[in-house]
């Protein structure tokens, strides 16, 4: 159900904005396509089946291989919001593509951001000239 919502979500911007788009049953569709593959961790609890989220697996047309990113752009990056799961090999972990580390450490550094803002504390990054 959340892939659907998410589909649509993305349907919708895709038109407002004049994106051209693609609906495809498998990444091995599109690999060759994509500047930038987001990901997100398949959520086990929206199958209908303990055996069919398996399945899916099984089958691979979700999951992110080093086999498939042989034919993705040398310059695409893949971003994923952390934890994952099963849906990117770690083998893609030293790819100079997989962006999700650099994502999960940038998004901390935003968020003490935020935090400090929030507090009415943000002065405190500024360099002294600046304050």
């Amino acid at each position: 159900m959340q892939a659907v919502m998410q589909m649509c979500l993305v349907s919708v911007c895709c038109v407002v904005i004049g994106v051209v788009q693609k609906e495809c049953s498998s990444m091995d569709e599109v690999i060759e396509l994509v500047d930038v593959l987001y990901m997100t961790r398949m959520q086990k609890e929206r199958f209908a089946s303990e055996e069919e989220y398996k399945q899916t697996l099984k089958n691979g047309l979700l999951v992110l291989t080093p086999q498939l990113m042989r034919r993705a752009k040398e310059r695409s990056i893949i971003m994923h919001p952390l934890p994952r799961n099963d849906e990117i090999s770690p083998a893609l972990d030293t790819d100079p593509r997989a962006a999700y580390f650099r994502q999960a450490e940038f998004g901390l550094y935003v968020r003490m951001a935020l935090l400090l803002a929030v507090l009415g504390q943000f002065h405190t990054l500024l360099p002294p000239s600046e304050k």
